[in-house]
């Protein structure tokens, strides 16, 4: 069929599979132009409501560098055909046509910015997002196998497998860098559900990827090293512009992002600031924006300093921000959440409470103090916990009966097992024993 320039449509099609597009495409020299403009703007559907933009723009450019690594991984999988390396077009005729194919899957990310995370619980926007991801990746897997037969007039059956094996080295690859906290998961720390949830899809794809790496290795060989097949390879086609409504079609994408980065973006300039602060060490700092500036004006879902495997500054943390009188209800809640995570579940509530500092005991009886709430979480018993755990806690319950003024401490029935009441009338903290468990005398 025979057209006058790449239009919408044309895109459309392409991305369906369709034959004739994928020739008219991979034979226009303005397609791959369209197809960097599409993955600069991906690099934007995926991060304006993640990152700060404006200190960290890198993010924008992800996309750009993944796909460049990535379509010279895909020109050498193709090539391991016999019948692909005895293509008659030049290396950059032949590379060109592949890259612009390769750009043109890039509005598929578009999936990617449909913001979840503001009508859905983390649990539900993780799903949801994990099933974004699985979608766009078996579509981009398929569809550029369906383009490599295509272009070089091979069966489907035949490209299938070295991009699929390709596909599944990078899976493979990828976990791998970035690997579990295996020791912190397996030694009890307590998830949340999102966690749980990555953790779960990570290792159903790494016991996948690893059990049919070996099977697509097989198949890919005896591909590669089997009889020629026969083919046809399509000859080259007229270059055909790219029509306006095609660039038409990227420019309203543009307008539609940067509006919601208006939305979006003043959001994720906050939470760099919190997390910045936070990395250098500002508790002070963190304190006095997380004060002033309202939950709502944070990004949904998202907690300071929360999500991380490793919290070893959390107590300081937590005792720059209780020298405040107004630490917003909100906060205090993070900080019991992470608190309840460190703790964790198992043999990990032993090594809690037996590596517990005598220096850092105020400050957990001052938050258990003012936030009672989350006693029942950090104080509960729990048949692994050995002696010099039982003895820092009973010492726990002495400092929170010093706060409180109380002339007998705490028993351990009392906040041990159960939570305290929340409507406990608790004195004003204007005695002499909570100055003196704050005091730089009582941390000694």
């Amino acid at each position: 069929m025979e057209i006058s320039s790449i239009r919408f449509g044309t895109v459309w099609r392409f991305l369906c599979g369709n034959r004739s597009a994928i020739v008219w495409i991979a034979g226009s020299r303005q397609a791959v132009w369209l197809g960097l403009a599409f993955v600069l703007l991906a690099g934007l559907f995926r991060e304006y409501d993640q990152e700060s933009l404006l200190h960290e723009p890198w993010y924008l450019f992800i996309p750009l560098f993944a796909s460049l690594g990535l379509s010279l991984l895909l020109m050498l999988a193709i090539k391991s055909l016999p019948e692909c390396r005895s293509h008659s077009l030049p290396p950059g005729v032949e590379y060109r046509r592949l890259l612009a194919c390769l750009w043109l899957t890039a509005p598929l990310a578009v999936i990617y910015a449909v913001p979840v995370e503001r009508f859905l619980t983390a649990y539900q926007s993780m799903k949801f997002n994990l099933s974004f991801l699985g979608i766009v990746s078996v579509w981009r897997v398929l569809l550029f196998s369906r383009v490599a037969a295509v272009l070089y007039g091979t069966s489907l059956k035949r490209v299938l497998f070295p991009i699929l094996f390709l596909a599944d080295t990078v899976m493979i690859l990828a976990i791998v860098v970035y690997p579990l906290p295996l020791i912190e998961i397996m030694g009890g720390l307590q998830l949340t559900e999102s966690e749980n949830l990555i953790n779960v899809v990570r290792f159903m794809l790494i016991q996948v990827g690893v059990l049919s790496w070996p099977i697509l290795l097989l198949g890919t060989c005896l591909q590669a090293y089997g009889n020629k097949a026969i083919t046809v390879p399509i000859s080259e086609v007229r270059s055909v512009p790219v029509a306006r409504s095609a660039w038409v079609m990227c420019g309203t994408g543009l307008l539609i992002m940067l509006s919601a980065c208006l939305v979006t973006q003043p959001e994720q300039q906050r939470r760099y600031r919190v997390e910045y602060l936070l990395s250098s060490r500002d508790y002070a700092g963190v304190r006095e924006l997380l004060i002033r500036i309202p939950r709502t004006d944070f990004p949904p879902q998202w907690e300071p300093g929360a999500g991380q495997f490793s919290d070893q500054h959390l107590i300081p943390e937590l005792k720059v921000m209780l020298e405040s009188e107004e630490l917003p209800d909100w906060v205090a809640n993070v900080y019991g959440q992470r608190l309840t995570r460190m703790k964790g579940r198992g043999f990990r509530v032993r090594f809690f409470w037996m590596y517990m500092r005598e220096e850092d005991l105020p400050v957990l009886a001052d938050f258990l103090v003012r936030f009672p709430a989350w006693a029942e979480q950090l104080l509960q018993g729990n048949e692994y916990i050995e002696a010099g755990g039982e003895k820092i806690r009973k010492r726990l319950r002495e400092m929170i009966a010093a706060i409180r003024g109380e002339t007998e401490p705490t028993s351990a029935g009392e906040m041990g097992d159960t939570a305290p009441d929340p409507t406990h009338d608790h004195p004003e903290p204007d005695h002499p024993a909570r100055d003196s468990v704050n005091s730089p005398a009582s941390d000694t």
